[in-house]
């Protein structure tokens, strides 16, 4: 028997990803930055292209509700990753708050139907990693997002 690694659909962070794109402020926020999967650049320089807010799968977990035994919630942490780099460190900080309340702005409207009717987005953690001596500024949320009683396939076993 072959086990497969279980992860979020890569479709979901793909449409997590154009929801962004689609949402963005501009005249609110300021110009929109290169929204991207972590894999599609991998060994970026930050300070030659721009602002940067990067998508990765951190963790995923399923468990199955009581009744019936025919359904799972799902639930898959995402690492929302913003970067930012300015040679001075006030406007720095000040764009750094700007992405930062652009991608709060677009989660909290889109908390109860980000990706369905039965999916809800919790905020578990927001870190602040800014290396002010490189002028290198960063922003980590870490959202977990949980799809309610999917039906599992006659053939997926939950033990």
């Amino acid at each position: 028997m072959v086990f497969e690694e279980i992860s979020a659909d890569e479709d979901e962070i793909w449409k997590i990803k154009e929801i962004l794109i689609d949402e963005w402020n501009e005249t609110k926020y300021g110009e929109r930055p290169t929204i991207a999967l972590i894999t599609e650049y991998k060994g970026v320089n930050v300070r030659d292209e721009g602002d940067f807010i990067f998508i990765y799968e951190s963790s995923f977990t399923e468990s199955q509700v009581d009744f019936p035994y025919n359904f799972v919630d799902r639930s898959v942490v995402v690492t929302f990753d913003i970067r930012h780099y300015n040679e001075f460190p006030e406007d720095g900080r000040k764009r750094l708050n700007q992405l930062k309340n652009g991608l709060l702005d677009i989660l909290y409207r889109k908390r109860k139907s980000l990706l369905g009717y039965n999916t809800h987005l919790v905020i578990q953690s927001r870190n602040d990693l800014s290396d002010k001596l490189n002028n290198l500024y960063r922003y980590i949320f870490l959202v977990r997002y949980t799809r309610h009683a999917i039906a599992l396939e006659e053939n997926e076993v939950i033990s």
